[in-house]
């Protein structure tokens, strides 16, 4: 770890009480791209390919370029249920903000039987809550309350065409667990209205807008990351010809070239992964530095199985920081590192 240095005015040691913060220093990161295959009854296998970041911790070539528009999903399925949960609240109510934790899950499995080339396919994985302030009064009584609805285990389901590359949205269905809590500035244990007025707005967000929403979602922006040209060229340029080589095969061209075959054959299942975006090296208040200096993600993840094995490709990332120590802007007194 590189020493941390003191930034300001040093010499006035006699100002150690002044207040300072603590700003990040971008060290090095890399994105790493993971091929791993397992013949049926053999062992699995992997090779990695690195891909350096630029001077700024942002994507320098395609693996990263890939991996910067699969942290892009989350956020956007948010912005929908935003959108979503914000519609049609009661007078005296609003909707305050909406916050998403955890990535995305995407689970496919193609008919063992009947029609091939339409999979059943599920995104799973992600919690929201939404927030809403309310006020008012009653016999007399003022009120004011904050009260927040959760969609816990969030499931959108639909049909993917693995010739055509396309969802059908009319087949999407939207699933979850609704939980919700209020708190209000005088007991209103007697007003029957909040006893369940947080889980009646969550179930409620499961109305025809926010389905038509979700379906706008996997139609289009998730289907930018699902495999099958031409939608998929992020993933094709993520994966170079002849770096991923198992006993002479380059299996990262036989994903690109085998896609719609992988995700067809009869009784293949796939399991997708899109993680999350995260603040890396945040900038932190006051004389405690407690910022990790490292930091970890895995943007996204496919893994194909079947009778003839299993193969996968990953794409994760790292980056280092160091943090500088620096006086208050305009600080005329100096201050001394901790």
């Amino acid at each position: 770890m590189m020493k941390k240095m003191t930034l300001g005015l040093a010499l006035a040691a006699a100002s150690a009480g002044a207040f300072a913060d603590w700003a990040p220093i971008y060290l090095d990161g890399s994105y790493t791209s993971t091929v791993t295959y397992g013949p049926p009854g053999g062992a699995v296998q992997t090779v990695n390919a690195v891909e350096k970041m630029d001077a700024s911790g942002h994507a320098a070539g395609p693996v990263g370029a890939f991996a910067q528009k699969a942290l892009t999903l989350q956020p956007l399925l948010k912005a929908d249920l935003d959108t979503a949960s914000a519609a049609g609240v009661p007078a005296g109510t609003s909707f305050v903000s909406g916050a998403m934790t955890g990535g995305l899950q995407i689970y496919m499995t193609a008919p063992t039987f009947g029609t091939s080339g339409v999979n059943h396919v599920s995104l799973s994985g992600p919690t929201y809550t939404a927030t809403y302030s309310s006020s008012g009064s009653s016999y007399g009584i003022h009120y004011t309350c904050t009260l927040r609805a959760t969609m816990a285990n969030l499931q959108v389901a639909g049909s993917y065409n693995t010739l055509s590359s396309q969802i059908d949205a009319s087949q999407t269905t939207l699933n979850f667990t609704p939980q919700s809590n209020a708190s209000c500035s005088t007991s209103l244990d007697w007003l029957p209205i909040f006893g369940d007025w947080a889980a009646r707005m969550a179930t409620g967000a499961a109305n025809q807008a926010t389905l038509a929403n979700l379906s706008a979602f996997q139609g289009t922006t998730l289907q930018s990351v699902l495999p099958g040209a031409p939608q998929y060229v992020g993933f094709n340029a993520a994966i170079p010809a002849g770096i991923f080589m198992f006993a002479g095969q380059d299996m990262g061209q036989y994903i690109k070239n085998n896609s719609a075959a992988l995700l067809s054959t009869p009784g293949a299942t796939v399991l997708i992964n899109i993680g999350a975006p995260q603040i890396e090296g945040p900038f932190v208040y006051g004389t405690s530095e407690t910022a990790p200096l490292s930091y970890y993600n895995t943007e996204f993840s496919i893994s194909f199985g079947s009778f003839a094995g299993t193969l996968g490709y990953k794409v994760s990332s790292a980056r280092y920081f160091d943090y500088t120590y620096q006086c208050p802007a305009g600080s005329t007194r100096g201050c001394n590192e901790p």
